[in-house]
């Protein structure tokens, strides 16, 4: 009895498959901000870097496969079409459980395989080795499913971000054909397909064995890399947890930080405030030394006003001895000559009233009385009156040589000269004219002493009736002429005396008024002198006190600027310890973020438990490893991106920046403890790629065949 499978051989077909592969790269850029370490104060900086991005494409290879095709020179009912030798392969068996394609890599599909191809003459014949074949084709299918698989997860672990998870055409199913039992007979072979002979089949038996064999030892290597792999998962358990862990030592260490930048900030506030104070100390010591200058300043300038006082008023005494002296002196001084007229004004009017009186009390004179009387007064007027004016011209002289004292003695009397001279002058010019009226017996001298003379003259009248009336008039006439004209030169003469006191009064007024005006002037000057003096002190003075002033408002500046500074110094602890309790809390917060860390990190390590049954299930049975490749992928990802939260919180620590250089030292254990897991992962893969190259070399023989 012929069986189907007779017609059919194994051959190997290759196939296309898609994948993601590097075309090249593009720079873009990608800003750092980096924060500055002196302080929170401190602006942080920006740096601009240019960061390669790699560009990818699909692309597509060619892999080889197993596939069952109508033997050489073999057609008919054995053989279908869609099974000939012009490259046909046979129908699409029913699609077998899969994993699924969200836990694959890329390009990691593994091929699905084929059940045997239904015979259209129904069931096997039973034979010698029918069940030993069937045995040995369920085999091989299992062991080319478990290549595929692994293979796909071999891919996966080589380029696992490369290769993409789209649909691509569908593998070539591999099976294995059924082989006759028996030699084909000459009549059958016009009838039904060739049958192989026996020698070719037990070959392939042999080869079959062969190849389990060397599966067999392939499981027995991947079993030993997954014990080792338990081995290392057991000594990461017991391994110690990382001081990263320990937030003992983390607030033993920000404690430490924190108590000498304490210190440090103290001791720089100490130091400020030893500098302010040694500024001020300076200043008030300069504005101490400024007003003791300015003390002896005005010191020094009371003394010389002192002085210039004693002086002026010596010179003052001096000049009143002078004048003494030189009114003392006599006929050169012009107070004496002043005093001899006066005198003799006065001796003028008594003898003047001494007339009177005896005229009063004798009665009336005779002619020859008369005449020797007015003859004696006119006399002794006339020599008084050039006496009075030899004394006025003396007068002038002295007035000139006190002048002249004067101009010795450094006075400013030079006005007071020319006042004197052109007076002295009005006086001459008087006493002249008064010497031409007493020559020439003119007009009456004067008129303030009118009244008192016309009551003298009135009562002579009286006295002179009464004489007519009592002597006779042939003997008085003529006397009483004599008389009459004596009396009226007398009354004449009179007037002219009395007009001469009243000029001499009106000159000593005039004298004492000059002498006044003198006096004011010597005491301008020397009040002017004295004036600018006390104007210059009193300047000084005003400068003086204008520099206290500015010396107590530069005090008051420096006081209000200490004040300033112990409030900027209140304000700044202030902040510093709001600044420590936001490093408390952060270091609280990085503390929990730590402790998230550490719990991701056992959960990773549950994962890698979890990966180690996997590996352990790989042992047993090669079907679950790409599930389990597929989980250690999804661990990976999610600790790649663990790490970048455990990188982007280190990196938000920007308060923490003066002290990152410990916890910088943990995050490098960290990572060391990373790269070993990463080198652990990558002698996984080294591993299963080394499972792949066995698996490889065991599938050329069957290539070759």
């Amino acid at each position: 009895m012929l069986f189907p499978y007779r017609a059919l051989c194994a051959y190997v077909v290759h196939r296309n498959v898609t994948c993601i592969l590097q075309e090249g790269a593009d720079s873009y850029v990608k800003a750092e901000y980096r924060q500055c370490g002196w302080g929170p104060k401190c602006p942080g900086t920006v740096m601009y870097r240019t960061v390669l991005r790699p560009r990818y494409k699909v692309g597509y290879k060619t892999v080889t496969d197993l596939t069952w095709r109508c033997c050489p020179g073999l057609t008919g009912e054995g053989c279908p079409e869609h099974l000939t030798d012009h490259g046909a392969s046979p129908a699409q068996p029913e699609p077998q459980p899969q994993i699924p394609s969200g836990k694959l890599g890329p390009g990691s599909q593994p091929p699905s395989s084929s059940r045997a191809v239904p015979s259209p003459y129904g069931r096997k014949g039973p034979g010698l080795f029918g069940e030993r074949l069937e045995r040995l084709e369920g085999d091989v299918q299992r062991l080319a499913q478990a290549y595929g698989t692994l293979s796909g997860l071999v891919a996966s672990h080589e380029d696992p971000n490369r290769m993409t998870s789209g649909p691509r055409a569908p593998a070539t199913p591999v099976g294995f054909g059924i082989v006759s039992e028996g030699f084909v007979k000459p009549r059958d072979r016009a009838g039904g397909p060739l049958t192989p002979p026996l020698d070719e089949i037990l070959s392939k038996v042999t080869e079959v064995s062969n190849t389990l064999r060397t599966k067999v030892q392939l499981l027995d290597k991947v079993h030993g890399l997954a014990l080792g792999h338990e081995a290392h998962l057991q000594r990461l358990r017991e391994a110690p947890p990382s001081p990263l862990t320990s937030l003992t030592l983390l607030d033993e260490y920000v404690d430490r930080r924190l108590h000498r930048l304490w210190g440090s900030l103290l001791d720089g506030f100490e130091q400020k405030l030893q500098g302010v104070q040694s500024s001020c100390d300076l200043r008030v010591q300069e504005v101490r030394q400024q007003c003791e200058e300015g003390q002896a300043a005005s010191q020094r300038l009371h003394q010389s006003l002192d002085g210039r006082e004693l002086a002026l008023r010596r010179e003052l005494s001096q000049l009143g001895s002078r004048l003494q002296g030189l009114s003392m002196a006599g006929g050169g001084g012009c107070c004496g000559r002043l005093a001899l007229i006066s005198a003799r004004v006065d001796n003028l009017e008594r003898n003047l009233q001494a007339v009177t009186e005896a005229q009063r009390g004798h009665g009336p004179l005779t002619r020859d009385e008369l005449e020797r009387l007015s003859a004696a007064m006119l006399e002794g007027g006339a020599d008084r009156l050039l006496e009075g004016l030899e004394t006025l011209n003396g007068t002038e002289g002295g007035a000139r040589g006190c002048c002249l004292g004067g101009e010795d003695g450094g006075w400013d009397v030079g006005s007071f000269r020319t006042l004197l001279e052109e007076r002295v002058q009005s006086l001459e010019e008087r006493l002249v004219t008064l010497a031409g009226e007493l020559s020439h017996d003119s007009d009456p001298p004067g008129r303030s002493a009118r009244p008192r003379v016309q009551t003298e003259l009135a009562v002579l009248e009286q006295r002179l009736v009464s004489l007519e009336s009592s002597c006779t008039p042939s003997t008085t006439s003529a006397i009483l002429d004599t008389l009459a004209a004596e009396v009226k030169a007398w009354q004449s003469r009179s007037e002219a005396l009395l007009h001469q006191v009243a000029s001499h009064a009106a000159l000593l007024r005039q004298l004492n008024g000059t002498v006044a005006e003198v006096q004011e002037q010597l005491a301008e000057a020397t009040g002017s002198s004295l004036q600018g003096e006390i104007t210059l002190l009193k300047v000084n003075l005003n400068s003086v006190s204008k520099s206290l002033t500015g010396l107590s408002d530069s005090v008051s500046r420096y006081s209000d600027a200490f004040l300033e500074a112990n409030s900027s110094l209140d304000e700044r602890e202030r902040k510093v310890e709001a600044e420590v309790h936001a490093i408390q809390e952060q270091v609280s917060s990085q503390g929990s973020r730590l402790q998230a860390g550490h719990r991701q990190v056992l959960s990773l390590r549950g994962e890698l438990e979890r990966l180690k049954a996997g590996v352990a299930d790989v042992a047993g049975g090669l079907s679950r490893c790409q599930h389990t490749a597929q989980d250690l992928r999804h661990v990976l990802g999610r600790f790649d991106q663990r790490v970048a939260q455990v990188e982007g919180a280190c990196g938000r620590l920007g308060l923490l920046a003066a002290h990152r250089e410990g916890l910088w030292g943990y995050v490098d254990q960290l990572n060391r403890t990373l790269a070993q897991h990463a080198q652990d992962i990558a002698r996984l893969r080294d591993d299963l790629l080394y499972c792949r190259a066995q698996l490889a070399e065991q599938a050329r023989p069957r290539q070759a065949d």
